[in-house]
């Protein structure tokens, strides 16, 4: 039974990876839209903020972890000196937002999904 799960996971792996890496590629695609003109080093850092964000939000501190991405970048912006902290609480925002509307818009997928296993004898 153990080793059925232990599969399982070794199995969602590579997806799980696959999925951080868009993650990533997307939260870049945000910030180059709210400044392109930014530097590699300031990209660097506010990805590093991202991954770190991502993380905080998951944790059970509010709902869907509204509000604790945007704390972990304003506070991230502050320790590496960044200046422009309404910058970065415009990322998290933006962030929020594009996985907002992709959950949105995936509703419709899981609702035909579960109702065809309710179908099933």
């Amino acid at each position: 039974m153990l080793m059925d799960k232990f599969s399982i996971a070794l199995k969602a792996l590579p997806i799980s990876f696959i999925v951080q890496i868009l993650q990533i590629v997307s939260a870049v695609f945000a910030i180059y839209a709210l400044d392109a003109n930014i530097s590699y080093e300031h990209l660097k850092s506010y990805v590093a903020i991202f991954l770190i964000s991502s993380i905080m939000a998951i944790l059970p501190i509010s709902i869907g972890g509204v509000g604790v991405r945007e704390f972990c970048f304003l506070e991230g912006s502050r320790l590496i000196y960044m200046t422009n902290q309404d910058f970065a609480v415009s990322i998290a925002v933006a962030i929020f937002m594009v996985t907002f509307f992709t959950s949105i818009l995936s509703i419709p997928i899981w609702l035909r999904y579960t109702i065809s296993l309710d179908k099933k004898p």
